[in-house]
């Protein structure tokens, strides 16, 4: 199975037009960790929480339609003497505009004047989706001329790494907490999620929280495709003869040889002459998981996408479920004839 993902860090609104094939996806979202408190001339300040993850399994998605989504910025650092702010929400929304999951964002690391208190982690209480964790909590400054440090991004299967004192939180899939700013600005959350680590004394700001992010995941096989056959051979370059009965008006005189393939796509070209009739043989294969018992495809031959108007096929619909399975997925040999009444540059 070809697995595919379309991964989102950019701030704020984005789209995500659903690939063709793509019927059900698994939908990932991260949300931005919290900034972290500012110091002041004599105490340091706490780190930020991180963002919580929620996670939307085997979503049903239509191909070609527009999904928006909104990925949360990280909380902004607290300056000297100031709390951070909160990290933002990120959120995915279904085809009508509604949402559809979203994580919550960390808390903020809190100022020197405000007892330099550790932001908690985005909580599952406040994001929803199938499975959700919480960010890790940020760390309260273990002494007056200590900050705390952030708290990490949550995990894709458990919360996010808690900072301990001096000590970020690094989580597994997460961003890491930013450092305690020893001497120092507190340091920036890890992407996704991370919290900023709390700024010293000596009046330094806080660490700024790590974005979030979303990640969409799918199976990115078509519903048909073409299948490999014992009977062709590779590169397409094997030839068709007149199997099929010829066109009203046509006879085996004017038959002109076409290409057989299980392997190329497009088919190799094909430059028929005026007056003349071909047979296009190949071997397609439909997916399970992607079709139903009973379901009826019709197939058509184009020439750069514009369908021909004088054609027939040997086989025009296909019905799922009557023919014989070949490792798990329908398999059948298909021919296409046409023709042409003049010849065209």
């Amino acid at each position: 199975m070809a697995e595919a993902n379309n991964t989102f860090s950019v701030i704020g609104d984005n789209n995500w037009t659903c690939p063709n094939h793509v019927t059900t996806a698994n939908i990932e979202i991260w949300a931005g960790g919290g900034g972290g408190g500012g110091g002041n001339a004599a105490r340091a300040a706490g780190g930020a929480g991180g963002g919580a993850y929620s996670r939307v399994n085997n979503y049903a998605v239509i191909p070609g339609v527009i999904y928006a989504l909104t990925v949360g910025n990280g909380g902004a650092n607290g300056a000297a003497t100031a709390n951070g702010t909160a990290g933002e929400n990120s959120v995915f929304k279904h085809n009508n505009g509604a949402s559809l999951a979203w994580a919550e964002g960390g808390r903020p690391g809190l100022r020197a004047a405000d007892s330099g208190t550790g932001g908690a982690g985005g909580a599952t209480a406040n994001s929803s989706g199938n499975n959700t964790y919480a960010g890790g909590a940020g760390a309260t400054r273990p002494a007056t001329a200590t900050p705390g440090a952030g708290g990490g991004g949550a995990d894709n299967n458990a919360t996010g790494a808690a900072a301990s004192g001096g000590t970020p939180g690094n989580s597994v899939v997460g961003g890491d907490g930013g450092t305690a700013g020893q001497g120092a600005a507190g340091g920036a959350g890890g992407v996704p999620g991370g919290g900023g680590g709390g700024g010293d004394n000596t009046s330094y700001a806080g660490g700024p929280g790590g974005k979030g992010t979303i990640i969409i995941s799918f199976n990115n096989n078509p519903v048909i495709a073409l299948a490999a056959s014992a009977n062709i051979a590779a590169g397409g370059n094997d030839v068709t003869t007149n199997l099929l009965s010829p066109p009203s008006g046509k006879n085996n005189a004017s038959f002109q040889a076409g290409k057989i393939s299980d392997d190329t796509n497009p088919l190799p070209t094909i430059d028929l002459s005026a007056n003349k009739w071909t047979e296009v043989e190949f071997c397609i294969k439909a997916y399970n998981g992607k079709v139903a018992a009973n379901d009826v495809y019709q197939l058509r031959l184009s020439a750069n996408g514009v369908a021909f108007s004088n054609y027939t096929i040997a086989q025009a619909n296909w019905t799922m479920a009557a023919y014989t399975s070949n490792g798990g997925n329908s398999v059948i040999p298909m021919a296409m004839r046409t023709f042409r009444n003049m010849r065209t540059v």
